[in-house]
């Protein structure tokens, strides 16, 4: 490759994936995907078989001077039958995690076939003063794209980098949205971030051309998956390296502290943890990947930072894109309701 070997040419592989159509669930395959409106969505067709039962109930014998966080997960198996329900984390008292026990038991997914299965979870708020429940989070089904079969991904996992090697060239960094709706075509592209030439970009466009998905529903399917590719010439040099940032740091420089955002108790997340962090608002949501062991009482915090966006001008935009920072997170509670 001549002196075109100093470049940096990489891939991140998974940035978000999702899995649109079948019985007209939207089944999340990524790490944990919140979409940024509404702040905090529902399964679809979730319904209540109690609909005048709004909320958790506030325990009538509890002292209104009592607040509590109440988190759930809920698997939902078939159509019919109301959730199994898995109490994650209480602030309070056990009569605030059974008003919610209570409360969501009459919940039901009429879209599900009788064979699916459904998961997902719900955080509810009690305020002091006996104030209705406030739903603080709500969280749909997600899993990793790598739970799809390895011989289905494998165009995608194997892939060549693109074949580019203008030299000298800025660093250059694209964000494409792969659309696939058959076994064995290609995706369309649509170009979410494209910092490039046409030469570049096209160089990019032949290795998403040679992707296939033959493990895709065979009828009105609709896989979607966010890549991103980065071009870099010339080495970072020490001083330009990026440096970690704590928890605190990372909420000063977003837009909005509190879109979309609930009270987070790292204490009942093993604290102290690291969290490799990766920018890709407003594009496409942002890579969060815990360091280490991981926690599943994390789940809700990882995806409200997926979601978040920060105040960033267009001219730094570009520079921070995808590049990875470790975020450490300290014992403590960090409240932004």
């Amino acid at each position: 490759m001549g002196v075109g070997t100093m470049a940096k040419l990489s891939v991140r592989r998974w940035l978000r994936a999702a899995v649109l159509g079948c019985a007209g669930l939207g089944a999340m395959l990524a790490q944990a995907q919140v979409p940024e409106q509404p702040a905090t969505p529902e399964p679809p067709c979730l319904v209540s078989s109690r609909p005048k039962l709004a909320r958790p109930e506030y325990p009538a014998w509890i002292s209104p001077r009592t607040e509590a966080v109440v988190r759930v997960e809920l698997t939902f198996v078939g159509p019919d039958a109301g959730p199994s329900v898995k109490l994650v984390s209480n602030t309070g008292v056990e009569a605030f995690a059974q008003a919610v026990r209570d409360f969501v038991a009459y919940y039901r997914m009429p879209c599900l076939k009788p064979d699916e299965t459904l998961q997902g979870a719900q955080t509810y708020q009690f305020s002091m003063g006996r104030h209705p429940p406030k739903l603080l989070q709500a969280q749909s089904p997600e899993a990793g794209i790598d739970s799809l079969p390895l011989g289905c991904s494998a165009s995608i996992r194997n892939a060549a980098l693109p074949d580019y090697n203008d030299y000298p060239s800025a660093a250059l960094k694209t964000v494409a949205r792969m659309i696939f709706t058959a076994r064995d075509r290609p995706p369309t592209v649509e170009w979410l971030f494209n910092a490039g030439p046409p030469s570049w970009t096209a160089a990019v466009r032949a290795v998403t051309d040679a992707y296939r998905l033959p493990c895709m529903p065979a009828a009105d399917g609709r896989i979607v998956v966010d890549q991103f590719f980065h071009y870099n010439p010339w080495p970072l040099k020490p001083q330009e390296k990026r440096t970690g940032v704590n928890v605190e740091q990372l909420v000063s420089l977003l837009k909005n502290a509190k879109q979309g955002a609930g009270r987070f108790d790292f204490n009942t997340m093993a604290c102290p943890f690291n969290l490799s962090f990766e920018l890709y608002r407003p594009f496409a949501q942002n890579a969060v990947i815990e360091m280490g062991s991981s926690n599943a009482n994390r789940a809700p915090f990882l995806a409200w930072l997926r979601g978040v966006s920060f105040d960033v001008s267009d001219g730094k935009l570009r520079g921070v894109l995808g590049e990875a920072v470790t975020v450490s997170v300290p014992c403590g509670v960090l409240d932004l309701t």
